[in-house]
This record gives C-alpha cells, sequence and structure tokens, in this order.
C-alpha cells in the first residue's frame, strides 16, 4: 500500500507546508526495509534463531527522523537478500523492489544514486560519497630480485650520475684531445674523435664501476690538466660507488608485498584471477553494461567470464582471498576499512590491500517511495545530520580501528641470510655480462680472422 494512502490528511497538508518542522500528530507505523551492510548496518542476532537485531550509523538516521518526525517503525529484510536493482525484463530485485511495489514506505540502505534506480523510487538527501574501487589480498613478502639494481638510488640520483659523466668525459675530450691538423681529413678527423670519446667513456666507466684506471698519453704540457680532470672524476666515483654498495646492503634485507591488481587493465591482463562484484548492485550494473570508455580494460574480463555476481561475505569472499584464493572484489570504501578492521581484529594481521584507481564515485542516501509525501521532511533532517557531520562522525565511531591497516607499507625489512633466492638477479646480471664479453671475443676473433685471409 502506498504511503500516501495511509496518512491522514492533516498530515499530508503539514508535510506539504512545513516539512522542516512537521510531526506525525496520530499514531503513525512505518514499514521499513534493511539488511546488512558494514560499517553502514549490523545485522546480528542475541540469540540463535531469534529475531535480528539492527545497529549502525544508518540505525542511528532512521532513530533520529523516528524522533523528530514522531512515528514508529517496523523493519522488514530483503527476501532475495540484496540491495537491488531494476532488470532488463522490467522486473526490479531487492530492497530497490520492495520499494518499489510498496512493500515498504522506506529502506536505509544506503543506495548508490544511479539513473536506473531513479526511475523506479525517489532518492532523499545524500549522506555521503563513496566510491567503489579494487580490493585484493596482500601477497606475502617476498624479495624484488632486481632491486639491487636501481633502488639503492633516486632516479634523480641516476640522472644526475649519468649526466656528470657525460659531463666529465666532454671535459676530458675538450682538454686532452690533440688538435687535429691541417692536412687530416673529414673523415679521419671524425673517426678520431669518435674513437676519443669512446675511450674516455671506458675509462671512466671503469672508474666508476672501480675496474682501475689507465693514464692515457698526453702531452706533457697538458699533464697537470688530465690530471686534475681524472682525480675529479676518480672521487665523485668513489662517493657514488660507496653509497651505492652501503645502500645495496641494507636493501638485501628489505621484502616486497604484492599488490599487482591497481587498474581493471591490469586484471585483465591476468587470465586466471576472478572478479567478484555483490549481486543486484549498483557495481554489478555498471560492470555488466559499462562501456570500454568507462571501465577500460574490462572486456578481457567478460571475455573470459571472470565477472562473478555474489554475496559478499567474510568467510566466503573475504577470507579465502586473504588466504590466496585468486579473486579480487569491487567494494566501497567504507566496507574495505570495515573489513580489513574486521580481520585484523581476528587474525592481527593486514591482509588487505584497495587499489589506487577508483571505478565511480556515487552519492549515497535512502530511497522512498515514487512521489512519496514524507521525501521533504526526510530531506530536510538528512541535511541536518550531514551539515552537522553527524553521519560521517558515526561512521568513524563504527570504525574505532580502521587507520591501523589503512596505509600499510608495501615493503618490509626482516634480519634474514643471503640465499639464492636473494641474490638470483646478481647472478643474472653476471652470467649475461660474461656472455655478451664472450660474444664480443669471438667477433673479434672471427674479424681479425678475416683480416689475416684478405692479407
Amino acid at each position: 500500500m502506498g504511503t500516501a494512502s495511509r496518512l491522514h490528511p492533516d498530515d499530508l497538508a503539514g508535510l506539504q507546508n512545513n516539512p522542516e518542522h512537521f510531526r506525525f500528530e496520530r499514531e503513525m507505523r512505518l514499514v521499513v526495509g534493511a539488511d546488512e551492510w558494514e560499517p553502514h548496518m549490523k545485522v546480528t542476532q542475541e540469540v540463535p534463531g531469534g529475531p535480528p537485531h539492527f545497529q549502525g550509523p544508518m540505525m542511528d538516521v532512521l532513530l533520529a527522523l523516528a524522533r523528530t518526525m514522531n512515528f514508529t517503525f517496523v523493519l522488514e529484510r530483503p527476501p532475495d537478500g540484496s540491495w537491488g536493482t531494476p532488470l532488463p525484463n522490467g522486473t526490479v530485485t531487492g530492497l530497490v523492489g520492495m520499494v518499489h511495489r510498496q512493500e515498504v514506505d522506506l529502506a536505509l540502505g544506503p543506495f548508490a544514486l544511479t539513473s536506473g534506480r531513479a526511475i523506479v523510487v525517489d532518492f532523499a538527501a545524500p549522506l555521503f560519497s563513496d566510491a567503489p574501487q579494487l580490493m585484493g589480498g596482500r601477497g606475502r613478502p617476498e624479495v624484488d630480485p632486481w632491486g639491487f639494481m636501481l633502488l639503492p638510488f633516486a632516479p634523480s640520483v641516476w640522472a644526475a650520475t649519468l649526466c656528470s659523466m657525460g659531463i666529465w668525459v666532454l671535459a676530458a675530450v675538450m682538454l686532452l684531445t690533440t688538435p687535429l691538423k691541417n692536412r687530416q681529413g673529414v673523415r679521419e678527423a671524425l673517426r678520431s674523435l669518435w674513437q676519443t670519446v669512446v675511450s674516455f667513456v671506458f675509462l671512466y666507466c671503469g672508474v666508476l664501476f672501480q675496474q682501475g684506471l689507465e693514464a692515457s698519453r698526453t702531452s706533457r704540457e697538458r699533464r697537470w690538466v688530465g690530471r686534475l680532470v681524472v682525480i675529479g672524476w676518480t672521487v665523485t666515483a668513489m662517493v657514488l660507488a660507496w653509497s651505492y654498495m652501503g645502500g645495496l646492503t641494507s636493501l638485501v634485507a628489505v621484502r616486497h608485498v604484492p599488490q599487482p591488481f591497481q587498474t581493471l587493465a591490469a586484471l585483465g591482463d591476468h587470465p586466471s584471477v576472478l572478479l567478484m562484484v555483490a549481486k543486484n548492485s549498483a557495481e554489478s550494473r555498471l560492470l555488466q553494461t559499462g562501456g570500454p570508455v568507462v571501465l577500460r580494460g574490462l572486456e578481457k574480463v567478460r571475455e573470459g567470464k571472470r565477472l562473478r555476481m555474489v554475496s559478499r561475505g567474510y568467510h566466503n569472499v573475504y577470507l579465502p582471498m586473504a588466504n590466496g584464493e585468486p579473486w579480487v572484489v569491487v567494494v566501497e570504501a567504507y566496507e574495505a576499512a570495515a573489513v580489513a578492521e574486521h580481520h585484523f581484529a581476528l587474525t592481527g594481521r593486514c591482509d588487505y590491500y584497495t587499489s589506487r584507481e577508483i571505478i565511480v564515485s556515487y552519492p549515497h542516501s535512502i530511497i522512498l517511495q515514487k512521489n512519496s509525501p514524507l521525501l521533504r521532511a526526510v530531506n530536510a533532517r538528512l541535511q541536518a545530520l550531514t551539515q552537522g557531520g553527524l553521519y560521517l562522525h558515526w561512521l568513524q565511531t563504527a570504525l574505532p580501528n580502521s587507520s591501523i591497516c589503512r596505509h600499510s607499507p608495501s615493503t618490509v625489512t626482516v634480519q634474514d641470510t643471503l640465499s639464492l633466492a636473494n641474490l638470483w638477479g646478481v647472478f643474472s646480471v653476471l652470467a649475461g655480462g660474461l656472455g655478451a664479453s664472450l660474444l664480443a671475443f669471438v667477433c673479434e676473433l672471427a674479424s681479425s680472422t678475416r683480416t689475416d685471409a684478405a692479407d
């Protein structure tokens, strides 16, 4: 039955003329739809098989509305356990369907505002905005075998090292190169200059890699200039090499925690990983119908039939994910914080991470029957709650330990002995260098053999 048909004419007039201060003068009992969605609403049973007990920020909102508007209420849960959304066949599921069919006067949710839902129900003033993102299980700390190559220095230091070596080589070429004779041709002059530059590059790289120093032949009057240039670069190279070795020694003990799925595109490149989303939710409709411009990388997930609609629960979805099951979940930020807090309370570990990429941001609020006379009165009270910061305060109260796992580091330091698992990257570089030098040696032998045969 519609809400308007159950109201007294005086109540209808009061709701229309003075919605901000309206109170029911007669006994009024509203039927309210609600279901569990932590941290906004938590449902428990004090006695097994007994009636459910509702608590949380959305319950505080309902109590505030009941006190200020003077009504009582009874709570109803959706038969299919979903928030609900309009389907292509015209049916409406979940709590949204209960409001649309006028089985309840309003539903708490909170519900993400979408165009499909707005056609069949009315949304009250927004309580907050939230953005769904990917949530995955943090991998166990592992060694980054290639970290020794780049991590001791920041990119700016590497760039400055290359630039400084180029400047030293240029200075050496300008100061130590013998002036070209006029009788030399252009080709011979360029060849001589190229050989000089290459020799200085190898010379200074050898100093940087601590491979010794071979004095170059220079004229007697330029010997002091050459010494100054070489001494300057040697001091610079020694400081860099010692700093690099000290940083490398400390980085051997660092473990990196894998967090691979930061975007939908990254998920598309892993054909064995599933994408979980709550059934009959705003996100499920978006992921099923969204185009490639909105959801880049989702095409591979759809083609591989890896998009799964599930009832998101801790024991059936989130806990197995933390234990290594190959899937990620589309989840709102507040729900992700609630799951991480609950998991930390049980295990003492921060086993989840959320992606840097957000899919889309939705305003969330209560829904009412289409053209409900209660809408303006509810809006006035919800706006007062949000302007006073009460709803966000209630959320923070419901998540007292959410900040513990919010910024978990992606690297951890441990005390461990060196093993092949730590240093296989070093040996790979050594093998690559030896292989390249062997190839160069073979090429030199082949070149010299051809030269001897030609002579």
